[in-house]
Formats: C-alpha cells, sequence, structure tokens
C-alpha cells in the first residue's frame, strides 16, 4: 500500500507508504495499524502531538492529556483535523529526522574529499556513499509521494467536500492543512534532490579521477612493453653469440665489450623508436577530426567567378 487517502462513510483512512503508519479516523476515534519495527510506539507518540496541535487549536501551553484536549476541542479544531495533522507532523519529523543524519553522511563525505584532493577511495567509504544515496533516493520518492497525495487531495473539490462531511471540519480547513503540509514535504524532497544531485558530482569526480589514475597506469604498462620489446632484441643477439656455432668472435678476447655496448646501444634505439611512435600514433590519435566546411560566400564567390569564365569565354568565342 502506497500514499493515500480515502474517504468512506463516517470516516477516511490515511496510509503514509508501506513502511509508514496507517490510520482510520472518524468523528471522535481514530484506529492505528503500524507496519514496520520502527512504528512499535506509534501510540504514544502520537498522543504527544495530538496533545501539542490541541493545545494550540485550544490557546493554552499547560501538558494536558490526549483525552482532555479531545473532550475540550472546539468546533473550529475537530477530532479529525487535529488528528490528521497529529499524524502529518509525526511523519514529517520522521522523514525530517532521516534526511538529517543522511544529509549529515554526504556532508562528510564531501568536505573530506575537498579538503583531501587524493585520489585514493576506500571501500568504506565508496559504500557510505552508496548507502546514503539509497536512503536520499528513498526519502526524495517518500516526499515526492506524499506531496503527490495532498495535491491530489486539493485538487479534488468534491473529496474534499466530502471529507467534511463524512468526519466533520470546513472545507477551507482541510484545504489551508493539505497546503501547509504539501508545502513542507515539497522543501524537503527538494533538500533531498539537492543533497542527492551533490552525491553525484562527488561519484562523478571519484570516477573521473579513477580513470585518470587508471590512464597513467595504463601509459606506464605500455612504456614498460616498449622497453621490453627492446630488451628481447638484446636476448635475441646473446642467444645468437650464445649458440654453439663458430664464428670466430669468440676466439677475439677485445670484442666482448664493443658486441657489448653494441647490444645495449641496439636495445636503446629500439626501444626509443618504438616510444616515438607510439607517442605519435598517442598525439594523431587524440587530435579532433578535420571537417572541411564551405561558406555560402565562398560558394558564391566561386559560382560568380565560374560565371565570369563562362561569360569571358562567351565573349571570346
Amino acid at each position: 500500500m502506497g500514499f493515500d487517502l480515502n474517504v468512506r462513510k463516517g470516516c477516511f483512512l490515511l496510509a503514509f507508504g508501506k513502511d509508514g503508519p496507517s490510520a482510520i479516523i472518524g468523528h471522535r476515534t481514530a484506529w492505528l495499524l503500524p507496519r514496520s519495527s520502527s512504528m512499535n510506539n506509534l501510540g504514544p507518540r502520537l498522543q504527544r502531538e495530538f496533545a501539542e496541535v490541541a493545545a494550540l487549536a485550544l490557546g493554552s501551553t499547560d501538558g494536558t492529556s490526549s483525552s482532555e484536549s479531545a473532550s475540550a476541542l472546539p468546533p473550529s479544531a475537530p477530532f479529525s483535523l487535529v488528528a490528521a495533522e497529529a499524524l502529518l507532523i509525526m511523519f514529517l519529523d520522521r522523514v525530517t529526522l532521516s534526511l538529517q543524519r543522511a544529509t549529515n553522511g554526504g556532508t562528510s563525505l564531501l568536505k573530506s574529499f575537498s579538503s583531501s584532493g587524493s585520489i585514493e577511495v576506500s571501500t568504506f567509504q565508496l559504500e557510505v556513499l552508496r548507502r546514503t544515496k539509497q536512503r536520499l533516493d528513498y526519502l526524495k520518492e517518500q516526499a515526492t509521494s506524499l506531496a503527490k497525495m495532498l495535491f491530489e487531495a486539493l485538487e479534488d473539490e468534491d473529496e474534499l467536500v466530502d471529507l467534511a462531511a463524512a468526519v466533520g471540519g470546513r472545507t477551507e480547513e482541510w484545504e489551508l492543512c493539505f497546503e501547509h503540509y504539501s508545502q513542507s514535504v515539497e522543501e524537503l524532497g527538494l533538500e533531498a534532490s539537492r543533497q542527492l544531485e551533490g552525491l553525484e558530482d562527488l561519484e562523478r569526480t571519484i570516477s573521473l579521477r579513477l580513470s585518470s589514475r587508471r590512464l597513467e597506469l595504463e601509459k606506464m604498462q605500455l612504456y614498460l612493453d616498449i622497453l621490453g620489446n627492446g630488451l628481447s632484441m638484446g636476448a635475441l643477439l646473446t642467444g645468437a653469440f650464445g649458440m654453439n656455432l663458430a664464428s670466430g668472435l669468440e676466439e677475439r678476447r677485445r670484442l666482448f665489450w664493443p658486441v657489448c655496448g653494441a647490444i645495449f646501444m641496439s636495445c636503446g634505439m629500439l626501444s626509443l623508436g618504438l616510444q616515438r611512435i607510439v607517442s605519435r600514433r598517442l598525439r594523431l590519435g587524440s587530435g579532433a577530426p578535420s571537417l572541411w566546411i564551405t561558406t555560402g560566400n565562398k560558394r558564391s564567390t566561386g559560382s560568380s567567378s565560374s560565371a565570369g569564365d563562362d561569360g569571358g569565354d562567351s565573349r571570346t568565342a
């Protein structure tokens, strides 16, 4: 069951999503249905909120119980309206508290990355970022669904009239109540969206930094491969001299160091040549493709010149 507001004969059903509470509110009574483990103390909390809203309606600030407040409510503040407002306040407080916790986690992540400026990201930080994004996305969905429910109730005038006729109160009072809390929940949704955008920007920044580090490692690996190819030529030459084939050079003692120098020089030249080839190909590959664009003036000039040439040819003829 999602967010819903259904008016029935003598009562109405107010549901706050699959994890939130549900209530059937009548003229003088309300039945509560907690649907999660965090709603075990739903009754006492709702009674406290009801007493506070009733005290505001009565204009008193002293601590009165919910039963005394319900019996002393004025006609301008019916029980159903006060109970619905207490439920909305309790749910909005819950969403606000969850949003503050998620915002604190996201703010700490942003500060840590902005202050350090390092590319190193731990697995724990990535997990915190993922969970914070999921929590903000869930809170945004909750706020959007509740705001949609309240806006639909405001737009349907017939439903407001039926609600006032079923549980009491005036249509203007229900309209003001729904409009006030729809604005509050819309602000919560905007705050969740803003925090979610900040975390998405942080995630893209981390991805760019990791991509830059990965590119540096790939370039290093490429240069090491080039160096290995150059050294392979030296291994080839030394293998040729190390075979049991008589060439006459092995009998000359003074040729050892010149041959070693020539092998090292050939390895270095091959490595440098491969590095230049790869660097040139990388520079050519990173450049933007060239496009030849012919403007209208040039086309007109060319056509006029060609026309002039044709005219000249005709006159010559």
